[in-house]
């Protein structure tokens, strides 16, 4: 009887497990694409002047006290436009890091990114999740494969 009894209490406890997708520059383009605010894809990078903001967490293993930090920060780059990545970009954006349960997004400031910039407000946003939100990082191969999807219509996801 033990031996069934041990599997069932397993089941008692929540489970606690981030699972995602990996990241897929043509999913970010077909998600904002598809979005009913607008956005545009950037390819530059983050060049924050301080310390971009997390959620605070007040002890190992406890939930964020916010949902979301926003700092505000310098994006330089190029923007995509008809062909390409043409359009320069050199501008403030509000960059937003979420968490889900206790996992949190970590923006990418030390390498270029592919990033879909929501442009709703006054200031455009960049959501950074654990998952990696609205951004990844710019790997020749996730860059050619939106610029054929743009370019093209053909958008075939991972």
């Amino acid at each position: 009887m033990i031996r069934i009894v041990a599997p069932l209490l397993f089941l008692a406890f929540p489970v606690h497990a981030l699972s995602c997708l990996p990241p897929d520059a043509v999913r970010l383009y077909v998600q904002a694409a598809e979005s009913d605010a607008p956005f545009a894809i950037f390819r530059g990078r983050i060049e924050p002047n301080q310390p971009i903001a997390v959620p605070k967490i007040p002890k190992v293993g406890a939930m964020p006290e916010t949902k979301d930090a926003v700092t505000r920060v310098r994006l330089t780059g190029r923007l995509l436009g008809l062909e390409d990545f043409t359009r320069p970009f050199d501008d403030e954006v509000d960059v937003r890091v979420t968490c889900l349960s206790v996992w949190c997004g970590n923006p990418v400031t030390d390498r270029e990114i592919l990033a879909a910039l929501r442009m709703i407000d006054d200031v455009p946003v960049l959501e950074v999740g654990p998952c990696g939100g609205d951004s990844m990082l710019a790997e020749q191969t996730d860059i050619e494969a939106l610029l054929a999807c743009h370019r093209t219509g053909e958008c075939d996801l991972k």
